[in-house]
């Protein structure tokens, strides 16, 4: 997979959502709300004589100036389909607003492509966090563009793989202005002949200084034939910038699983232990209490 071709993907898929959905469903929060808001996405076939569909939306979610939201977004199927699923969601932050954004993919066996805009003026805020699973195919496409001083964008995420699927994640962020932050870090946990991709590509130009922008991926592979392609990228072409980014891959530790089983665990029980600690420290990422707890139910 080359660089020209993963950046390609993602604009002819949009361009393929623009050209079957001409309206955009808008959502404006003029002021803050205590209680999650959630956007439940869910497919299910109604026609019992069609087998195959091709699902497109398209929306638009804006917080106005020092607005605070916490939001959830979970794909789901009603039954097994193999549907095919294109989706836009852009996302504004003016001012002062914060989002806390939550996105789930639950459904099962199909083509989930999500693609994500966000936008962040001055001093405005967004934490991403993405669980990833069970699709066959599942692409997720983030553009982050910190527009202004101050504004701050992290996405944290866990993808979980087995069978035969592929979970794609590119994330591009642009500081468009000094004193802008960003951080990515994904995990995965790929078993069977599944894959993990991870392309991250941060971008600052000439003069926009100042900056913190972080990059990291960490995989598990549990079987020979899973595997990961992992890239975090950078594009700076200013100075006085703070910009670490990393990548590993590897198997469990067999050591540290040695030690668990000499202390009276079997070896699954020693692995579950391990890969639980391997993803908890996404988990606790996650800013909402209660969504937290919600979340950690779904693993």
């Amino acid at each position: 997979m080359t660089g020209v071709q993963t950046c390609a993907l993602p604009i002819s898929l949009k361009n393929l959502n623009l050209a079957f959905m001409e309206k955009i469903l808008e959502f404006n929060f003029t002021k803050s709300i205590e209680r999650p808001i959630a956007f439940i996405h869910i497919n299910t076939s109604l026609d019992k004589k069609v087998n195959k569909k091709s699902i497109y939306t398209n929306y638009r979610v804006s917080l106005f100036k020092d607005v605070k939201i916490s939001m959830i977004d979970k794909f789901v199927n009603h039954e097994k389909n193999d549907f095919f699923n294109n989706n836009i969601i852009d996302i504004f932050l003016d001012e002062n607003s914060y989002l806390d954004h939550n996105i789930l993919q639950e459904s099962e066996d199909n083509f989930q492509f999500n693609h994500y805009k966000v936008d962040l003026e001055t001093n405005a805020i967004y934490r991403g966090f993405l669980l990833n699973q069970k699709s066959k195919i599942s692409r997720f496409n983030f553009e982050i563009n910190l527009n202004k001083i101050d504004s701050d964008a992290q996405i944290n995420g866990i993808y979980l793989g087995e069978n035969d699927q592929i979970l794609d994640h590119y994330i591009k962020t642009n500081h468009n202005f000094k004193k802008t932050y960003s951080f990515h870090y994904l995990k995965g946990i790929l078993k069977d002949r599944s894959k993990g991709i991870f392309y991250a590509s941060t971008i600052a130009k000439k003069g926009v200084k100042k900056i913190v922008a972080k990059q990291l991926n960490k995989n598990i592979l549990l079987d020979n034939e899973s595997s990961c392609f992992s890239r975090p990228e950078l594009w700076i072409k200013a100075d006085d910038v703070k910009c670490p980014h990393g990548s590993t891959t590897g198997q469990l530790d067999f050591d540290a699983i040695f030690y668990l089983q000499a202390r009276g665990f079997s070896f699954i029980a020693a692995k579950e232990i391990l890969l639980k600690a391997f993803i908890d420290e996404i988990f606790e990422k996650i800013v909402d209490e209660n969504i937290k707890k919600i979340i950690k139910k779904i693993k």
